[in-house]
């Protein structure tokens, strides 16, 4: 069902949320949380299979490791401008999220947004402001054609290996670690002109990359 947690209890603001708070619930479908709190913690909704709504409130500024991983029912995650890092595995096995837009994040952990099982349904990303992407965060999202990277200046290892980019531009990056576009097989062109340090494999079995 819905869940509310109010600001106040007894009257107390609610500051924080217990790690594990939902963890591996079943039944719940949708949250909203109070603006009151900063941070969702680790593994708050882990594995919540049936949740398919949650209101991030203006104010959070982290959402912690494994924060929402597994949760195979959520489609969309509005998260506001106060989140500016988010953490390993984060959203990790969600294999159905369809859209999240994150418009301040600053730091992607590994495998934030990863599913090497199924892959999720993310077809587009906007990360504006966006300066590092962990290893693994966006690997296999089989069906992402496109992203907005104008910020980002280093890509972990396989960030973004099994997509389906097609052209990407890179005007700040300078670390491009091992495999991180592996097996895009339709990107075409790369730009990256302040790049200094490639590691292996960046751009392996990308066969029909013309342009770098």
């Amino acid at each position: 069902g819905n869940v509310v947690i109010p600001s106040e209890i007894d009257g107390k603001k609610v500051m924080a949320l217990g790690g594990k708070i939902f963890f591996c619930n079943e039944f719940v479908t949708s949250v909203e949380l109070p603006e009151t709190i900063v941070e969702i913690p680790t593994y708050a909704f882990y594995k919540c299979t049936n949740l398919e709504k949650v209101v991030i409130p203006e104010g959070v500024k982290f959402i912690g490791m494994h924060a929402f991983e597994e949760c195979t029912s959520l489609t969309a995650v509005q998260i506001p401008d106060s989140v500016v890092t988010i953490g390993d595995f984060a959203f990790s096995a969600c294999t159905y999220l369809e859209s999240v837009n994150l418009p301040q994040v600053v730091t992607i952990g590994e495998c934030a947004f990863n599913e090497w099982k199924k892959g999720t349904k993310l077809t587009s990303l906007n990360l504006p402001n966006a300066t590092t992407i962990g290893d693994w965060a966006f690997a296999y999202s089989s069906l992402l054609t496109s992203v907005n990277l104008p910020k980002v200046t280093s890509i972990g290892m396989l960030a973004f290996g099994y997509c389906d980019l097609r052209t990407l531009n890179l005007p700040e990056v300078t670390t491009i670690d091992g495999e991180a576009f592996l097996n895009n097989y339709n990107l075409v062109s790369c730009s990256a002109p302040k790049a200094t340090t490639i590691d292996y494999y960046p751009w392996g079995n990308c066969s029909r990359l013309e342009t770098l």
